[in-house]
């Protein structure tokens, strides 16, 4: 699964898709719809109290691990696109954002891409 570029995602955030079929206006996950041009590379939104995600048994031995699933409509054969933004740690969250917009803009390309044209 690819990033989605400025919004193009439409893989992510359940809760988002819920709160917003619920008729709620603001959600406690907007953040996570944010796009990379939006995020600011100096402070991540994943982090509360400046600390990343702690383990949390109740969460991480009893729930589902993942929340994410479709925001739209796919229909067969469509390209399935996440939003990356949020897959970053405290510790590489600058350097993340800054490559992602660097790959949004077509300035760079991916490691993927790279791998792949050197094996041609």
């Amino acid at each position: 699964m690819n990033h989605g570029c400025n919004k193009t995602f439409n893989f992510g955030s359940i809760f988002y898709v819920l709160d917003h079929k619920a008729g709620l206006n603001e959600s406690d996950y907007d953040y996570l719809m944010l796009s990379e041009e939006e995020v600011d590379p100096n402070n991540n939104p994943n982090q509360e109290d400046g600390t990343d995600y702690l383990f949390n048994p109740l969460l991480d031995r009893h729930l589902e691990h993942s929340f994410e699933g479709s925001i739209e409509d796919i229909t067969k054969g469509k390209e399935l696109f996440s939003n990356y933004v949020h897959y970053y740690s405290a510790e590489s969250w600058r350097y993340g954002i800054e490559e992602l917009r660097s790959q949004c803009r077509h300035e760079t390309i991916g490691t993927v891409v790279q791998i792949e044209r050197v094996e041609r």
